[in-house]
């Protein structure tokens, strides 16, 4: 489970916060968090994901959790298996990937660069790296932001296959009302809190 609890969060020189008392438990199924930019979705995946800390509160988790971002954040220099391994190696652990890149798609593909492939191609990638130290729950702020309609849907396709396939849970940070098809539970962001769609 990942918590947050009482989640306040202020960003200098701002009137009013971003997120205010957020209490809720993540479980291992599919949420989706939509609504327009700047109602706080990525300050609370940053939060969730402890790449911030919220003004006020706390977060707690068993899960071991992956991030995924709008930009695929691939190193150029390397090759796709490259940069799945070496998410792996700063983890300190022996990357199990094989499987899951042909779950997503990409085994054909581990030897090119990142601009070698398509952009749609890149992100998975990005999906699998995330998947290959072990992460049974996956944040991910916009992951479709940056692909057209047809590479947008394949990545809804996948992450509910993901689920299905691998149980594992996530939250979608997203203004793509599409996402909503494959959601367990919908939920948005309005004046700092957090409640369902």
């Amino acid at each position: 489970m990942l918590r947050l609890i009482n989640i306040s969060h202020r960003y200098k020189n701002s009137e009013k916060s971003t997120l205010e008392n957020v209490n809720f438990n993540f479980e291992n199924r599919k949420y989706i968090l939509v609504g327009p930019s700047g109602t706080g979705k990525t300050t609370l995946i940053n939060i969730a994901g402890k790449i911030m800390e919220p003004t006020r509160g706390q977060v707690l988790t068993d899960f071991v959790l992956g991030f995924i971002f709008q930009s695929f954040n691939l190193l150029s220099d390397f090759t796709i298996r490259e940069n799945i391994e070496l998410a792996a190696k700063i983890k300190k652990i022996t990357p199990g990937y094989e499987e899951i890149s042909k779950l997503t798609g990409i085994f054909e593909i581990l030897d090119k660069f990142p601009n070698q492939v398509s952009g749609g191609q890149n992100q998975r990638a990005a999906i699998t790296r995330s998947l290959a130290y072990g992460a049974n729950f996956v944040l991910a702020d916009e992951p479709t932001a940056n692909l057209d309609d047809e590479n947008a849907q394949i990545i809804i396709n996948l992450f509910d296959l993901i689920n299905k396939e691998l149980n594992i849970g996530f939250v979608i940070s997203t203004h793509d009302r599409k996402w909503l098809t494959i959601a367990d539970e919908a939920l948005t962001i309005e004046n700092g809190i957090l409640k369902e769609l």
